[in-house]
């Protein structure tokens, strides 16, 4: 994987010895292109790194524990405008949440203008639930670009579904 955000650059390799050629071939462009490093800002060699609240790993990609933990600690919502808050968090993790969509039906539903805001048993449920799936261990698989691939779409009256796979 080799990739870049903003100021910040990630490189592996399936082995350590393409992962010190691909560090020595982004090093050397660098050089070329007069861009310079942070020494004290370098990682170089870890087992998995936290990034743009993931953490990416040979295993996959999972969600950060520190976040996840934040998320596991908010209080029931009393007001619509919690309601999004929460909603925008889990939000953020949806790819680890299969039918995230479903679950969160209705807590949807209270941030709908027309209805008045009553929090009921089957809200206080899907927001129990989608932090309890939230915990899961659940992981994602680095792309493979040699893998097969394919795309499955499902739709129901409350949610749209679109997953890449292989």
């Amino acid at each position: 994987m080799t990739g870049s955000y903003i100021d910040d650059g990630l490189c592996s390799g399936l082995t350590v010895q393409t992962h010190l050629t691909t560090l020595k071939n982004i090093l050397q462009r660098m050089r070329d292109w007069n861009y310079f490093l942070s020494r004290k800002k370098c990682e170089f060699m870890k087992n998995s790194i936290e990034y743009l609240r993931h953490v990416i790993s040979k295993e996959g990609i999972h969600t950060s524990p520190s976040k996840v933990e934040c998320i596991q600690a908010i209080q029931r919502p009393t007001s619509v405008t919690e309601v999004k808050s929460f909603l925008g968090l889990v939000n953020f993790y949806r790819k680890f949440i299969p039918f995230l969509s479903d679950s969160c039906e209705p807590l949807n539903r209270l941030t709908h203008t027309e209805h008045k805001w009553k929090w009921t048993d089957e809200c206080q449920s899907a927001f129990d639930k989608v932090k309890s799936k939230l915990s899961s261990t659940q992981s994602l698989a680095h792309f493979d670009p040699v893998a097969p691939i394919g795309i499955s779409c499902d739709a129901s009256s409350i949610g749209l579904g679109v997953v890449w796979f292989h």
